[in-house]
């Protein structure tokens, strides 16, 4: 009801506060190269730091504190080697923002593009489907109130996340990144198109 706030850009904040190496610094934007970079790994390996950055999210006024868990997909982390531990790192990503959320605050599972459709191309999709319907399983066992499915290129995967979000039961808010040209995303929809379709798929924003 009404306008809700939320937090958002735990890795570069982090990275600024010298606990994370994103990799903001080694590839452009827009590349698609997806090596390593951007990954979560904070969350097992400094928690207090981010801890402390949801406890300030929240202190500034917060009313939803986001798990970090963007690009928590067990295939992603693999690439930055961390595989084996994406059931811990989404945990513990979980866990933590729950914990300084207590009763002020709901927290959301991020939930982002896999980059498999950025370098395999759209017969990647099936791949795509079961990493992302993974991690969204291990948020809503760790008990996030609701999911964020941010920075999708390409309006099959959104898809795709919308409709593993509707078989988990949990709302979901869906963003998409319109670039190099803002009139249409990756596989060439508008983005009137894309709210629509969204909207269609049962995104609550």
């Amino acid at each position: 009801e009404g306008v809700v706030l939320g937090d958002g850009g735990y890795l570069i904040e982090l990275e600024r506060r010298g606990y994370v190496d994103s990799g903001s610094g080694r590839e452009k934007v827009g590349t698609g190269k997806g090596s390593g970079q951007f990954t979560p790994e904070v969350a097992i390996e400094n928690p207090e730091a981010l801890r402390e950055l949801h406890r300030e999210f929240l202190n500034a006024g917060s009313q939803v504190l986001q798990a970090l868990t963007f690009f928590g997909t067990r295939e992603k982390l693999d690439r930055a080697g961390y595989g084996a531990q994406t059931e811990a790192i989404n945990q513990a990503a979980v866990r933590l923002a729950r914990e300084v959320a207590g009763d002020r605050a709901l927290v959301a599972g991020s939930v982002s593009r896999t980059q498999l459709l950025e370098r395999e191309n759209l017969n990647a999709l099936d791949k795509a489907r079961d990493h992302i319907a993974e991690q969204i399983r291990l948020l809503k066992d760790a008990g996030v109130d609701f999911l964020v499915l941010e920075t999708f290129f390409h309006l099959a995967e959104m898809k795709v996340a919308l409709e593993c979000a509707a078989a988990s039961g949990l709302p979901a808010v869906a963003t998409m990144s319109f670039r190099p040209l803002i009139t249409q995303c990756t596989d060439g929809h508008s983005p009137a198109h894309c709210a629509r379709v969204m909207a269609d798929l049962g995104a609550i924003a």
